[in-house]
């Protein structure tokens, strides 16, 4: 047998359970919310048969509507068969069917909601086609027992309203809650695991629905006020799969208290609006929080792959601070393989051979972490903090640019304050950020011929705090429409530049609990400044 005809065999078989489970379900819940009916002809505060229909009519299609008309005919005739004909309540039947499934048929066809109504767009229309669909029901099933003998006498405006209003009630109660946690209500009680705040959150629903239903010590729903403070809690800690439970709750315990009070027909149109008006309140509550912490959840995850694409996109960039950090090791690893080769040429330097081969080794390595620590930090943004000396970083980042400032007739001056205290680095990162800066530098004096050509590397103590690096060049400074995306992605002047290089220097240097930012020097040119925290520092410096 073909998988196909398997699967359809185990969608049949599922669906054959659900309507078994529902039509008895059905008749109970119709039979014993008419048992105490508080209005002619069996309307009801609120109506969950209703609810349960078109919840299987949204769950599973239009297919079940034969299982709806065959409920509610067994309904209508175990609640309102001894009082009207056959025709009557067969023709009713037939019309709840026809509404429900018409509306079930909009939603899923027309307006294409999700049926766990996962948005608020999904809980906005199912609540504006409930309320029409309904109303429709409500002038039907009214309008066929007016013509009946019992409902001849029957206030058929009073008798819509009520049942209108039952049904509604009945659908903003019961069937959102079917529809977000189905899955779980077929899987038994092993889908259930509450928090010991979920235990407190139905305790506190418990007492407030005693008080307002129980207790009897204020007139009538004039507490009904306190119903809101549990829901509001329930539904800002599980959204609309706490909200649809805790109204259905609350919902529950109000019926069971008023049906056995016995309230009076104006009590209970007052009773079915406050409980509608409770369940709309709390379902739209609920799903705005569940919006909030899934757009929060997308915008986290957004955010983490834009990360990691801004870290590929910065290599980049970067390339060329790369090579250049690779430069010093590789060049001291050809000349000491060139000493090596004239040492073994010569007899009797054998101990300076091992020498030297040992700092190609140590050149080796130096590159090779290079290489590591920037794959690290393009891939994760990790850095392997350690005290470093502030001239040794300096030192680092400047070397591998002799070269460079002497091609470009460019001169360079350091000017290290004495006694800085060490700093909390990643030494090849700081290394590569400071390098990056003095290119940038370097490429902001231009061509060779201008009359001043200086750059000046400077660390001295942060009046917050740590040590204080800045590069500075005697350039022209940073154009005034650039300021402003200065430190954004793709945000460049140069020609063949990407503008990732400043974006990743500063999330370098934040990693470190540091700051980067930008201020015109005073020699006209441009200022960047790094702070990083000392190395027995035990929080980050304040930006």
């Amino acid at each position: 047998m073909s998988a196909t005809p398997r699967l359809m065999e185990t969608g049949d078989a599922r669906r054959l359970w659900v309507v078994l489970a529902y039509v008895p379900a059905y008749v109970l819940l119709d039979w014993a919310i008419h048992t105490k009916t508080l209005i002619a002809l069996g309307v009801a505060p609120w109506d969950p048969p209703a609810a349960l229909s078109l919840a299987l009519l949204i769950r599973y299609g239009a297919g079940m509507a034969p299982a709806v008309a065959l409920a509610a005919m067994l309904g209508e005739y175990l609640t309102r068969g001894a009082l009207v004909a056959w025709p009557y309540t067969l023709l009713a039947s037939l019309v709840v069917t026809a509404g429900y499934v018409a509306a079930a048929a909009v939603l899923l066809r027309w307006v294409r909601i999700d049926p766990r109504l996962g948005t608020l767009r999904d809980l906005t229309w199912f609540c504006v086609v409930a309320l029409a669909a309904a109303l429709v029901v409500a002038v039907g099933g009214v309008a066929v027992y007016g013509q009946s003998g019992p409902g001849a006498t029957l206030d058929l405006a009073s008798a819509v309203v009520h049942f209108w209003i039952g049904d509604v009630t009945g659908i903003m109660v019961l069937t959102p809650a079917l529809l977000v946690h189905g899955d779980r209500f077929a899987r038994g009680l092993r889908a259930w695991r509450p928090t010991w705040e979920m235990v407190a959150q139905a305790a506190t629903l418990a007492v407030a629905v005693w008080v307002v239903f129980g207790l009897r010590f204020a007139e009538e729903y004039k507490l009904f006020y306190l119903l809101f403070l549990p829901l509001t809690w329930i539904a800002m800690r599980h959204g609309i799969a706490g909200a649809t439970l805790a109204v259905l709750g609350i919902q529950v315990g109000a019926i069971a208290g008023t049906l056995e009070s016995g309230n009076a027909i104006g009590d209970v149109r007052e009773l079915q609006l406050l409980l509608l008006t409770l369940a709309v309140t709390g379902m739209f509550l609920g799903i705005v929080v569940t919006e909030r912490k899934r757009a929060i959840g997308a915008l986290s995850e957004r955010e983490a792959v834009l990360n990691r694409t801004l870290r590929f996109a910065a290599a980049g960039e970067m390339a060329s601070a790369l090579a250049h950090e690779l430069n010093q090791p590789l060049s001291a690893i050809s000349t000491y393989l060139r000493a090596c080769q004239v040492l073994l040429a010569a007899p009797g330097r054998r101990q300076e051979l091992t020498e030297t081969m040992n700092k190609v080794v140590g050149e080796a390595t130096r590159a090779a972490e290079v290489v590591q620590r920037l794959r690290e930090f393009f891939r994760s943004g990790s850095v392997r903090l350690q005290p470093c000396a502030p001239e040794a970083l300096v030192r680092g980042a400047v070397d591998p640019l002799a070269q460079r400032l002497q091609r470009h007739d460019i001169t360079l001056r350091l000017a290290i304050a004495p006694g800085l205290p060490a700093v909390q680095a990643d030494r090849l990162q700081m290394e590569m950020v400071l390098h990056n800066l003095a290119v940038n530098a370097v490429e902001a004096l231009g061509a060779p011929g201008t009359v001043r050509r200086e750059i000046e590397i400077a660390a001295a103590p942060d009046p917050e705090g740590g040590v204080r690096f800045s590069v500075q060049d005697s350039g022209g400074g940073v154009a005034p429409e650039m300021l402003e995306h200065l430190f954004q992605p793709f945000a460049t002047s140069k020609e063949r530049g990407m503008g990732m290089g400043l974006v990743i220097s500063r999330s370098i240097v934040q990693a470190h609990g540091g700051k980067l930012w930008y201020e015109p020097a005073p020699s006209g040119g441009a200022s960047f400044n790094v702070v990083l925290p000392p190395a027995d520092a035990s929080r980050a410096i304040p930006s």
